[in-house]
């Protein structure tokens, strides 16, 4: 746990890992140059379990998240925001997943937006299986950064841990890498809630977080296809995705069936198609009101090229939120 002022909720964060069900583990923090009372709050807890480090200055997440790999001896490290809740079960639940199943390098979950005052806002679905996460991955962050319990030869060994190059989505490009050469999973359990505020970074440096994402996003895209030919197409869907514009639909969705054409021959599991599904929901829920009827083309088509997702999603809700969003 990297910290930086955040006293507001830094003890429900602590608490809720002093609290998991799971109780074999060391609890690293860090506190990266806080002028707040954080450092005085991690010092009240006397659990023989936290070790607390100092960073003289503030240097920034992604360099006090390798400082953190540096001064770890554990075979698995679990990640979360000083801001944050994991739920009681969610080490018990990743740690028995990744001991059952060696061949995973990373695992998330499922998890719930809350608000400052953590009333439930949305829940966040991701992606189960490697297949459909690799999928997903295109488009956006499979991983929720805040539920994630990874190996740690996997991720400080043989990775180097996180790019200090990157500033905010050091996540997005470190399992980008991790996906050249290892296995995924997200578990279907809502396991954390990550809070959204106004001093999250979510709400921060959206041009930054772009470019950062564009990387990782094309840097996955050679992965699965080897190629760039598509590159320039994909970067320009990526954009479309990422922000609220009004381009024309038709050449997104192109690119889109391409991407989709070349990577479904080998599946029909059902966490497959529902991944693609909320793809197009998101895809839809871009489109201004005036274009609404090109998303509802779209839902009549992926019906047509996909006759068995009748039966994975609700299509009433996809039609009534296409149309009412």
């Amino acid at each position: 746990m990297a910290v930086y002022n955040a006293e507001a909720y830094l003890r429900e964060a602590i608490e809720s890992i002093l609290n998991q069900t799971f109780t074999n583990f060391d609890f690293l923090i860090i506190n990266d140059g806080s002028t707040d009372a954080s450092k005085s709050i991690i010092s009240t807890y006397k659990d023989p379990r936290i070790r607390l480090l100092d960073n003289p200055q503030n240097l920034g997440l992604t360099a006090t998240l390798n400082c953190g790999l540096s001064n770890i001896t554990t075979p698995l490290v679990a990640r979360q925001d000083a801001d944050d809740i994991s739920h009681p079960q969610r080490l018990e639940k990743q740690v028995t997943f990744l001991k059952n199943h060696p061949q995973i390098a990373l695992v998330g979950s499922q998890g719930y937006n809350i608000q400052a005052n953590g009333d439930k806002k949305e829940f966040m679905h991701r992606a189960l299986e490697d297949f459909s996460i690799r999928w997903e991955f295109l488009f956006y962050n499979s991983f929720i950064h805040t539920a994630v319990t990874f190996r740690t030869d996997v991720i400080h060994k043989q990775l180097g841990g996180y790019d200090q190059n990157i500033s905010y989505c050091q996540d997005y490009e470190l399992w980008s890498r991790i996906m050249r050469h290892h296995q995924v999973a997200n578990l279907p359990e809502p396991l954390i809630s990550r809070r959204v505020h106004e001093a999250s970074m979510t709400h921060t440096m959206q041009e930054i977080r772009l470019s950062e994402s564009l990387r990782a996003g094309k840097y996955h895209l050679q992965t699965l296809f080897g190629t760039d030919t598509l590159n320039d197409a994909y970067e320009a869907l990526l954009i479309f995705l990422q922000t609220q514009n009004n381009e024309p639909f038709a050449q997104h969705y192109q690119t889109f069936h391409q991407l989709l054409e070349q990577y479904t021959h080998t599946s029909s599991s059902r966490d497959f198609h529902r991944t693609v599904l909320r793809q197009y929901i998101r895809m839809i829920s871009q489109l201004q009101n005036k274009n609404r009827l090109h998303g509802l083309k779209m839902v009549i088509k992926t019906l047509q090229q996909m006759p068995k997702s009748l039966f994975s999603l609700p299509w009433h809700r996809i039609i009534a939120k296409t149309v009412l969003h």
